[in-house]
């Protein structure tokens, strides 16, 4: 899969697809994000995720967002708690929102430890 000339891991593409189809979802269900109130988010990988394709392949927020069908404001809004340390996500398990102290470097970790363990698996 490309997000304009960039050329998506295959490990990272259900997450996207995953993400993608849960926003799509959630808008027919609540008619927009912002009645549903909660990050669109389901884990700390599918954040590592967005960051690490953001700062690592270079994908702009603005292809993302299209991708993912949000707001390219709320994309961004979330890229600046990163910033700050502040990761939220939403756990459907214990329907609560979770705030964790994570860095962009601790979330771009957690992908390249993800990619680098499929790549040995083959």
């Amino acid at each position: 899969m490309r997000l304009g000339s960039k050329e998506i891991p295959k490990s990272l593409e259900p997450i996207l697809i995953r993400i993608r189809d849960r926003v799509r979802d959630l808008i027919k269900q609540y008619k927009s994000l912002a009645r549903w109130g909660r990050p669109y988010f389901f884990s700390l990988e599918e954040v590592a995720t967005v960051v690490w394709l953001n700062e690592k392949l270079g994908v702009s927020l603005d292809r993302l967002s299209k991708f993912l069908g949000v707001d390219k404001t709320s994309l961004y809004k979330v890229m600046k708690r990163i910033e700050e340390g502040r990761v939220s996500y939403y756990d459907p398990d214990q329907r609560k929102v979770i705030t964790e102290q994570k860095t962009k470097q601790d979330l771009i970790a957690l992908i390249e430890e993800k990619l680098g363990s499929s790549a040995k698996a083959r």
